[in-house]
């Protein structure tokens, strides 16, 4: 039997044999009908149908290793407190669930420390930085790209290719309220400085 302390009795669990084995025909209509309650109930409250919650037999020799799973993620009782950290995928400083103000992402066991919460991923090094851009590169859109994949990006460019990239800050990527004369749509790709 598996350790159940500190467990919160959230749910109540009926098989479907018990059921058919143990209620009279009219039980299992006022049954259905109390079930169809609570069903419109959470989707007036905006919750899922419970039916597509997983329950597990605490019987099982795999329960302890769910109930941990349970207990890291903290779906687990009010009552039983335990240091619980996670790391910040953003600087990998240990986060104490429990006492530290933290962000949830929107990824399954993904978590920002209060000073990460508004850092953005770069797509070309991965790194999580305080400022991407949108990529130069029309192919790549809509990536983004740090300054530090930028910078030499543009050194790479401007060496192999003979092409000028703007600089980070002040590059300018899509310009509105282009002239409609010239063919052009009204977003026009500015990758040259002028004069160059």
């Amino acid at each position: 039997m598996s350790n159940l302390k500190g467990m919160e009795m959230k749910f109540t669990v009926i098989k479907n044999e018990d059921i058919e084995k143990h209620l009279t025909d009219t039980q299992k209509i006022h049954l259905e009908y109390l079930l169809e309650e609570i069903r419109s109930g959470r989707r007036l409250d905006g919750k899922r149908n419970y039916q597509k919650y997983l329950v597990i037999n605490t019987d099982e020799p795999y329960a302890d290793k769910i109930i941990e799973i349970l207990k890291r993620h903290g779906h687990w009782g009010n009552d039983l407190h335990e240091e619980h950290f996670e790391e910040c995928v953003a600087c990998n400083k240990k986060i104490d669930l429990e006492t530290n103000e933290y962000k949830v992402g929107e990824s399954l066991g993904e978590y920002w420390c209060k000073e990460c919460v508004d850092k953005k991923q770069c797509d070309y090094c991965e790194q999580y930085v305080d400022k991407v851009r949108p990529t130069p590169f029309m192919g790549d859109i809509p990536a983004s790209m740090c300054k530090g994949c930028w910078d030499m990006t543009k050194k790479e460019y401007a060496a192999s290719h003979d092409e000028y990239i703007g600089d980070f800050e002040d590059y300018l990527h899509f310009q509105k309220e282009q002239p409609k004369s010239d063919g052009m749509d009204d977003y026009h790709f500015s990758r040259y400085k002028e004069g160059e």
